[in-house]
C-alpha cells in the first residue's frame, strides 16, 4: 500500500472497507503516466517506421482508455451554432465601450 502513498497507520488503524476496496480497484492508476510515456515513446518508434497513420491507442491499449472517448469530444453541428452564439454574446460583453 505503500506504492500508492497512503501510511500503514492510516491502513492498519483508521481506514475503512469501502475505502480499501476503492483503493485496490484504482491502485493501477498509480503507474498511469509511466505507462502514459511508454506509449508515447513506442508510438513515436513505431509510426517513423510505418508508412501508415498509427495512433498511439491503436499501438497500446490501457484499462483508462475507453471506446467513445473520441465521441465525447465530437459536438454536433446545433453545439458548434450553440457555442458560437455564446462566443458572440460574451465578445459583445467584453468589448470595451467608447463614448464619442
Amino acid at each position: 500500500m505503500l506504492q500508492c502513498g497512503v501510511s500503514p497507520k492510516y491502513i492498519l488503524d483508521e481506514m475503512s472497507f469501502y475505502e480499501m476496496e476503492a483503493l485496490m480497484e484504482n491502485l493501477y492508476l498509480v503507474d498511469k503516466s509511466d505507462w502514459e510515456r511508454t506509449r508515447t515513446l513506442s508510438y513515436i518508434v513505431a509510426q517513423v517506421n510505418s508508412k501508415k497513420k498509427l495512433s498511439p491507442e491503436k499501438i497500446l491499449r490501457f484499462p483508462w482508455d475507453s471506446e467513445s472517448s473520441s465521441d465525447h469530444t465530437r459536438l454536433t453541428d446545433e453545439e458548434v451554432a450553440r457555442l458560437e452564439e455564446e462566443r458572440k454574446i460574451l465578445e459583445e460583453k467584453m468589448r470595451p465601450r467608447v463614448k464619442h
